[in-house]
Formats: C-alpha cells, structure tokens, sequence
C-alpha cells in the first residue's frame, strides 16, 4: 500500500504513515495543535485519508522578539491505493503522546463481486 503523495494548505505538520497489521497509523508531530477532524473519502481506485486540524498561537506570540514557529489551519491528504482493503468509515483510535498524535485507522475486507453464472 505505497503513499504516493499528499496535499496541504497553509500550515502543515511533520507527520508519517504507514501500514501495521489491519490498521493504517499516521502520526502526526502535534504539539499545540487542536479542533482535529478526520474522514476518508473515495477517488476511483484510491482511499483518501483526509485530515484536518489547527495550531493556534500562543498567548505570548506577539511579544516575541523572534519567531519561527508555524500557526494556522492545514488539511492533509493522503491518498492510498489497496486491492483487497478499505479504510473503516469508523472514527480513528486517537492517542497523544510527547507531542504526537497518532491516528489509527481500521482496514476492513472489499467485498469482492462476483459474476453469476446464468443457467439455461
């Protein structure tokens, strides 16, 4: 299940993904980061994992003498593609821990079609 690629608006965080027995996991360096949401979505053959979040600044932000800090809205996707698994429409399992959230995410079984034989 390779992560081709991912998109951001505005601010976006480190984060990493990747597959562990039945789960996806992304973890994302979180520190200060809140109001987080997540889906999953649908683009032909691809499982879009959709997440989205805010840093707020700090009560001393505009004290600083220097900042490099980073603040604001960021959205993160990531696309996967999978042949025999979906990603649960079910809420994520969410941990925080030193600074990192991490997602988990339930793969579940693609139902598979199969063509009926007609008989004559």
């Amino acid at each position: 299940m390779p992560i081709l690629d991912f998109e951001s608006s505005g601010f976006t965080p480190t984060f990493n993904c990747y597959k562990k027995d039945n789960k996806i996991i992304v973890g994302i360096e979180a520190p200060g980061i809140s109001d987080i949401e997540s889906d999953i979505s649908y683009a032909g053959e691809y499982c879009i994992i959709n997440i989205n979040g805010k840093k707020k600044k700090d009560k001393y932000f505009d004290d600083n003498l220097y900042n490099s800090r980073k603040f604001g809205d960021f959205a993160i996707n990531i696309p996967l593609k999978e042949d025999e698994f979906n990603i649960s429409n079910d809420e994520p399992k969410i941990e925080s821990r030193n600074g990192i959230l991490t997602l988990e995410f339930q793969l579940v079984k693609k139902f598979k079609e199969v063509a009926l034989e007609e008989e004559i």
